[in-house]
């Protein structure tokens, strides 16, 4: 086994580790529970380890578990120490600036509310942030490192894949109260809101055997703003977990229909393959893997 390849998925095995479940580690690190059960399996697959111990309600630890957490609550605490002694080291009148780029949906829900305790942790002196889709949108002479919604391969570029994306409708619970939507069929009286030409609702509709197609539609070239008409109250968007989590903690969107589908992209972390190694590049990645 290689060992870098756990690195991502060690905090989350530690919250878990010591909380013994899902929801309160998913709590301390700020995540969905499912994005930390998503770790879990990623972390067991990929040291090839039975860790936990499911048999019981508690999850607990294998045998194995526990050596493991032992291990990795020591590597954690000199890591923890490690850092902050390199931001201390750093020089004061040194700029530390960072550009960081990504889709404008996951940038406002997601990355956006992170940045400020991502540029502390990496000692920044300043942040960027910029909007960008796709690989291709992005100006490599002046952005550091990209989260992009694409598909690769992609030329001098190193990247790595973040937790697959499911799609689901979300709308506003005002929307409830001026139209109906009890089931199915009467979503055809709602409005629906694309950031493509319709295809990710084409495939929705399908997957969820709706006969119903709604007669009103209305096109973004961009998530957040069919996010933001959402939140208005005016329409039914699809969204993932990544994009979501954090309005329906607050109410502000709802979930009516359970059904979701695989996205036909996904969220990759990126960098141009000749700075891949650099150690604030590097630091800059754990973290954001961390944090999903």
């Amino acid at each position: 086994m290689q060992s870098h390849r756990v690195l991502p998925f060690l905090r989350a095995f530690d919250a878990v580790a010591r909380h013994g479940n899902l929801r309160s580690a998913a709590a301390e690190l700020g995540l969905t529970p499912g994005a930390v059960s998503y770790q879990m399996k990623m972390l067991e697959q990929t040291a090839d380890l039975a860790l936990f111990d499911r048999s019981k309600r508690r999850l607990d630890l294998s045998d194995s578990g526990r050596t493991f957490h032992r291990s990795v609550s020591g590597l954690l605490s000199e890591l923890d120490t490690g850092m902050r002694e390199i931001v201390e080291m750093q020089s004061d009148d040194k700029d530390h600036h960072l550009v960081i780029s990504a889709p404008s949906g996951l940038a406002h829900a997601w990355l956006a509310p992170k940045l400020v305790d991502l540029s502390d942790k990496l000692g920044l002196t300043s942040f960027e942030s910029r909007i960008a889709r796709e690989v291709t949108q992005i100006d490599w002479r002046e952005v550091d490192i990209a989260i992009v919604y694409d598909n690769p391969p992609w030329t001098g570029f190193y990247w790595q894949m973040l937790p697959e994306l499911h799609l689901y409708p979300v709308c506003s619970p005002s929307l409830l109260h001026k139209v109906p939507l009890r089931s199915l069929r009467d979503l055809a009286q709602h409005r629906l809101l694309h950031e493509d030409r319709g295809a990710e609702w084409a495939r929705w509709l399908n997957a969820a055997k709706c006969n119903a197609r709604p007669v009103q539609n209305a096109y973004f070239n961009r998530l957040s703003m069919a996010i933001n008409v959402a939140l208005a109250g005016a329409g039914l968007a699809l969204a993932s977990d990544f994009v979501a989590h954090e309005y329906l903690k607050a109410g502000t969107l709802i979930r009516p229909f359970k059904v979701s589908i695989p996205a036909a992209k996904a969220y990759y972390f990126v960098v141009s393959e000749n700075r891949r190694n650099e150690p604030m590049i590097e630091m800059c990645r754990d973290l954001i893997l961390s944090e999903i």
